[in-house]
């Protein structure tokens, strides 16, 4: 992507899209401009044709753009789920390293950890979360809602879920919660 965009190649591409519009702006105004006379520049099933061909490359180009800012910028990888499920596991685990604290003891996690790595050229920033479920405890409650704050700005979301155990209410709730998460 960034010998692309040394050489201009996206420059060429809006460049190439832009003059396709202007072409089809200026063949529609004609036509639009000059009916009495008799000239169709264009006619309407070409436009539509034409507009179609242009939505499709405009696609195309934000679909390059989503993954280019992804490289260069990375994503946000949140592991979420109840308490005691493995998640500072898997995090220790995907980092290669006990960065996160883990016990028997449900409620360790209480903020959020984060680590930075590197996945095929791909920055990507894991977030360990406090474990999500009702609690009294002040402290743990501000840990679950940070863990649902992150769940709002991630890019992708592990849900980890304990199979040695038959799923919950809470564990539903969880898979509809990250389901519609973006």
């Amino acid at each position: 992507l960034a010998f692309d965009q040394l050489e201009g190649t996206v420059t060429k591409y809006i460049g190439e899209i832009d003059t396709t519009l202007f072409d089809l702006i200026a063949r529609l105004e004609a036509s639009i401009d000059f009916p009495d006379e008799g000239y169709h520049f264009i006619e309407a099933k070409s436009a539509a044709m034409e507009s179609g061909a242009l939505a499709r490359r405009v696609a195309v180009l934000l679909r390059n753009a989503r993954r280019g800012r992804l490289i260069r910028e990375g994503t946000q990888v949140v592991v979420l789920g109840k308490p005691n499920v493995g998640k500072s596991t898997l995090f220790n685990q995907l980092l290669g390293t006990s960065r996160a604290i883990v016990t028997a003891v449900p409620g360790t996690t209480r903020d959020l950890l984060t680590e930075t790595l590197e996945l095929d050229g791909i920055p990507v920033t894991l977030v360990d979360t406090a474990g999500i479920r009702p609690t009294n405890d002040a402290i743990e409650a501000e840990g679950v809602t940070r863990a649902r704050g992150a769940l709002e700005v991630a890019g992708v979301v592990v849900l980890v879920l304990d199979r040695s155990r038959p799923l919950e209410k809470a564990d539903y709730r969880l898979l509809v919660d990250t389901r519609s998460a973006e």
